[in-house]
């Protein structure tokens, strides 16, 4: 969710080693980073390769957790359990070289240590986990081969949505919701009763080429309009186009379409990294 004020400033490292052509070295990259659900001051950072690192004064200072004693691994995505925050699930593998490692872990003492909590799932990446408001229990995954659920804390996960290799999933703004969106490489997909059911929705393709990346955005202050930003590629290039929903994800219609400017690359007419 995003945060109110936009109050941004470094807090490191500003400092960083280079090598002889002068590229960064020895600087992580971020995959996901999720807020405490009560706590403000409380962050969470799941990293390619350094494992999780948690924050408790707003980002100024970083502690990993217990992460390093596990398998060299990426991360991809933690989910907090909005009842206890001692409670921490973590997917390993990486959403942006789209690969999977370990399947899920989930610790009971803030990371401290750590234990597989893949059953039903394998190694399947979760490049997102969502808790059910409503209940601690249950937590939907989109992985890079389909969507799970578990009901029992991630003892046991169950296939909801076979298939798919999914870039993108949130709840509707408004809460309390049972409605969610998830996103693949090419496909909308929308459930109305927590992740249990999906069905496909139609994306209106007005230009060449195929979609090579999806992702979601919804906002509390209209939450039935949602906004899909879509990678495409063609035979020359690739860019970026957007489509928005005024109905709640039911129907779609093209918002920026053209091939330029570029939205998705590192200026107009530069194709980029937007595949990520």
């Amino acid at each position: 969710y995003a945060q109110p004020l936009a109050n941004w400033k470094l807090s490191g490292p500003d400092d960083f080693p280079v090598n002889v052509s002068g590229q960064i070295n020895g600087i992580g990259r971020v995959c996901q980073i999720k807020f405490h659900p009560v706590l403000n001051n409380v962050m969470y950072a799941a990293s390619a390769s350094g494992g999780l690192f948690v924050s408790e004064d707003n980002g100024n200072s970083w502690t990993v957790t217990g992460t390093d004693a596990l398998p060299k691994t990426a991360c991809s995505s933690v989910c907090i359990d909005f009842t206890n925050d001692s409670i921490l699930y973590l997917s390993t593998g990486d959403p942006n070289y789209y690969g999977a490692d370990y399947g899920v872990y989930k610790s009971t003492d803030k990371g401290t240590t750590w234990n597989q909590s893949n059953t039903g799932m394998g190694n399947r990446m979760a490049l997102e986990m969502l808790m059910n408001p409503s209940d601690h229990n249950t937590i939907i995954a989109a992985t890079n081969d389909g969507i799970y659920k578990t009901i029992d804390g991630g003892a046991t996960w169950v296939v909801k949505k076979s298939g798919g290799a999914f870039t993108d999933m949130t709840f509707k703004a408004v809460s309390g919701t049972d409605t969610v969106y998830a996103a693949t490489t090419g496909q909308f997909w929308l459930s109305s009763d927590m992740g249990e059911t999906w069905t496909l929705i139609p994306v209106p393709i007005t230009i060449g080429g195929s979609a090579n990346g999806i992702r979601i955005g919804v906002s509390a202050a209209n939450p039935d309009k949602i906004y899909l930003g879509v990678l495409y590629y063609d035979a020359t290039t690739h860019y970026g186009t957007i489509y928005r929903s005024d109905d709640g994800g039911l129907t779609f219609t093209g918002v920026k379409t053209q091939n330029f400017p570029d939205i998705a690359g590192y200026n107009a007419n530069d194709p980029g990294q937007g595949n990520y």
